[in-house]
């Protein structure tokens, strides 16, 4: 998509971006949860993410002032369908997800993609709130930088929570540090109302209990994902209201 068109559109602040794919099954594919399989066992997918697509890249640089090439920073997608749409899939039947036995990642998503998982797993695939996120975690509003190198150890060491990563830079930058952070990168929507307070995702989710309670039910983690999508559709709509001036 042209840039002129992206940003003329309120709508567009839900663009998905797996839009930009050259790959037609994926630009094609209607089913959100579906399209975001294709795009991940597609070449691209294989190889990078959708926020270092040109338009994306393009967007940081007229929001931050970010050269696509500064080595000292890298795009990152603050919210991490994969890991909470596994999650909730286990969640509804670990049984029947544990009998596939260890597959590949490419295996694993092959595998979610076939007629006869995606309907066993249908009142999760097909439910409003996990297509919105499948949607809307390849949109502006899920889009960030990091330092360079910091989205390998936050997925390793925060499991790509966006609330606990949220903690981490308040504990690091301070709070006069923090707020400016927050202002800079328009993250209003992770924190309270006093401007430097990180939201959570649900109660007691901390730097030191980041991994999701194994009593968390589908029900539980259904709202966690509408607390995920209010956030990217909050921050969508201010990104684009910044972009059009």
């Amino acid at each position: 998509m042209e840039w002129n068109e992206w940003i003329s559109k309120k709508k567009h602040a839900f663009y998905d971006f797996k839009n930009e794919s050259s790959d037609e099954t994926v630009v094609n594919e209607t089913d959100a949860v579906k399209k975001f399989l294709r795009y991940r066992l597609s070449p691209e997918g294989k190889s990078t993410d959708c926020d270092r697509t040109a338009l994306a890249l393009a967007a940081y640089e007229k929001l931050w002032q970010l050269d696509p090439k500064h080595p000292l920073f890298e795009p990152d997608t603050m919210n991490s369908f994969r890991r909470i749409y596994r999650l909730c899939l286990r969640a509804y039947d670990a049984t029947y997800w544990d009998a596939a036995g260890k597959l590949t990642d490419v295996e694993r998503l092959q595998w979610l993609l076939s007629d006869d998982v995606f309907t066993h797993y249908a009142e999760i695939n097909l439910h409003p709130t996990v297509q919105k996120f499948a949607a809307l975690t390849h949109s502006i509003g899920n889009f960030t930088v990091v330092p360079k190198g910091f989205n390998m150890r936050r997925n390793a060491s925060l499991h790509d929570y966006w609330d606990v990563t949220m903690a981490y830079f308040e504990a690091f930058l301070g709070k006069k540090g923090f707020q400016l952070f927050v202002q800079k990168y328009t993250y209003d929507a992770y924190v309270k109302k006093d401007g430097f307070t990180p939201k959570t995702y649900w109660k007691e989710h901390t730097l030191h209990t980041v991994g999701l309670p194994q009593h968390k039910t589908v029900p539980d983690i259904l709202r966690i994902i509408d607390k995920m999508n209010d956030a990217i559709e909050q921050r969508g709509k201010q990104l684009m209201k910044q972009l059009r001036k």
